[in-house]
């Protein structure tokens, strides 16, 4: 993406809003501040506790996510949407195609939540196994 459309700049916080919905937004967000601000305490407090002990909790959001639709239906219903083939036509006006489209779209959401939701989980892999060793080397 160019950064750039209709001739308006584009933020990244419009971008996470249209692919990941608010969902994708307040993930990015509770992601940002908790590294941030245990990086912050440590750095204003001389020792190496908080960010590497952010990592975990990094590791759990990011479980969260990947596993959002799941978490969303549940097994049964999961199972059942995961079995079923649908090659038919709509009407474009009825309540069934609009219902449709709206599955569609929560399915591309939950898509692009399990991908953010597993990069999540490698930077707080990372952060957990060897933030102490990165923040002692910047302190």
């Amino acid at each position: 993406m160019s950064g750039r459309e209709a001739g308006h700049a584009v933020s990244l916080g419009d971008r996470l809003q249209r692919v990941g919905g608010k969902a994708g937004v307040g993930s990015v967000a509770v992601a940002v501040l908790l590294v941030g601000g245990s990086l912050v305490a440590d750095i204003l407090r001389g020792q190496e506790l908080f960010f590497e002990l952010s990592g975990p909790l990094l590791c759990f959001l990011g479980g969260l996510l990947s596993f959002r639709r799941l978490l969303r239906l549940g097994p049964t219903r999961m199972a059942r949407d995961e079995n079923t083939i649908d090659g038919g036509t709509w009407d474009e006006d009825s309540a069934q195609y609009q219902e449709e489209q709206a599955e569609s779209e929560r399915k591309r959401v939950d898509l692009v939540l399990t991908h953010l939701g597993l990069w999540i989980v490698a930077v707080g892999v990372l952060v957990w196994g060897y933030g102490g060793l990165l923040l002692g080397l910047a302190l």
